[in-house]
């Protein structure tokens, strides 16, 4: 009988898996995400995209240059990302840079109304109510838009913009871009 070698037998399993788990990684990486993102980043008035690939979701970041349009930025984006994610869930997420600190505590004030009218699905008065906060300080400008899937929120003033995002269907609004909802206490 025939001793088996531990080292190259070790050696060999650690070179295929490696081969093989980092060619999958460098396909996704350059066949699939790459050119994805290169698309997305082409669509007009967007700056930079980055796509991330799991096997339920396909995650978008996109940083805009302007908030002009956002419905029709975000059509283009569900369109181009809807071809390559087959199945998988599409999460586009809004980086936004270009935002101070005065359109913050414009989207603070307004929050309240806007959860509330989200809640009771009331989506036909985001905009009355943004407008009366607009006459309130007529420094920021506000767009709205809606479509199938979401509400469009932009906020401008001389400084900067705000571009918000809201899901018809799906998770609670915070005040915090990442806050986790909490479970009800029964």
């Amino acid at each position: 009988m025939k001793r088996i070698r531990v080292v190259p037998l070790l050696l060999t399993m650690v070179i295929s898996a490696g081969v093989l788990f980092g060619g999958y990684t460098f396909f996704r990486a350059q066949w699939m995400e790459k050119p994805l993102a290169t698309a997305l980043s082409n669509i007009e008035h967007v700056e930079h995209a980055e796509v991330a690939w799991s096997p339920s979701e396909l995650k978008v970041q996109l940083t805009l240059e302007s908030p002009s349009k956002l419905a029709a930025i975000m059509e283009q984006v569900y369109k181009l990302a809807g071809k390559e994610a087959k199945s998988r869930d599409i999460q586009v997420n809004i980086m936004n840079q270009a935002t101070n600190e005065h359109l913050e505590q414009f989207w603070s004030t307004a929050l309240f109304s806007v959860a509330e009218a989200m809640s009771h699905q009331r989506y036909g008065d985001i905009p009355a109510r943004l407008q009366d906060l607009m006459k309130q300080d007529p420094t920021v400008k506000v767009d709205t838009a809606m479509d199938e899937r979401n509400i469009y929120i932009s906020l401008t003033d001389k400084a900067g913009f705000k571009s918000i995002v809201l899901p018809l269907h799906g998770s609670r609004i915070g005040v915090w871009p990442n806050e986790e909802p909490q479970s009800e206490m029964a």
